[in-house]
């Protein structure tokens, strides 16, 4: 059904949003001093050398180069998208565990995979929406279209998901990328550019 999230969910996740705005400057040093164990590490584990979203969309890109890979991906994130648009309330749960996640792998670099991120990240996803729509399948659902067509996608594609190391950041670039090629900003695969580009020099 078609349910309106209260108004201090809304207010819930303005904050958590706001938090990973700050999450550099303010959020996980006050983490740090509050809780020891959550402190930003100087220096990332091994498997992780991107600390920032924008160092490791480019890296997620070459994870995601043939056709089959992409377009899985665009069809699990846009039915994913669709049933978040039937109900607000899941799109606040999601965006308020988007925002935690996010603020949650800062903390976390340390950690050689993505395990506990992920873990929080849904526990996050899944009781919010439980909460606010009165009933956590939406969310399983969301979950289920979005990543099994994205791992399916992975199969294509012959590599491991980058959401195993990179949980917050891989599900950013799901949207940055669905984005990007619905819009033409990213073609829906490198391997076909490629090969075009190539066959075009060899013509010239």
């Amino acid at each position: 059904s078609y349910r309106l999230p209260p108004a201090w969910s809304v207010i819930v996740a303005a904050v958590l949003v706001s938090a990973a705005w700050h999450r550099d400057s303010h959020v996980l040093p006050a983490l740090g001093r509050a809780v020891p164990a959550l402190r930003a590490p100087d220096a990332p584990h091994a498997n992780k050398p991107y600390a920032t979203f924008e160092e490791f969309y480019p890296f997620y890109l070459t994870e995601h180069r043939t056709y089959e890979c992409r377009m899985l991906h665009v069809v699990g994130t846009l039915l994913a998208c669709l049933v978040m648009a039937s109900a607000p309330s899941l799109i606040v749960a999601a965006a308020s565990a988007g925002a935690v996640a996010y603020v949650v792998c800062g903390a976390l670099m340390h950690l050689p995979n993505g395990f506990v991120e992920a873990a929080v990240t849904v526990a996050v996803f899944v009781v919010l929406t439980g909460v606010w729509h009165r009933s956590s399948r939406p969310a399983l659902l969301v979950l289920l279209l979005g990543y099994g067509f994205a791992w399916v996608g992975h199969l294509f594609e012959g590599n491991k998901p980058a959401s195993f190391i990179y949980p917050a950041y891989s599900l950013f670039g799901d949207y940055k990328m669905l984005y990007e090629v619905l819009t033409g900003a990213q073609p829906t695969s490198d391997v076909l550019l490629n090969a075009t580009t190539t066959a075009a020099a060899a013509a010239a």
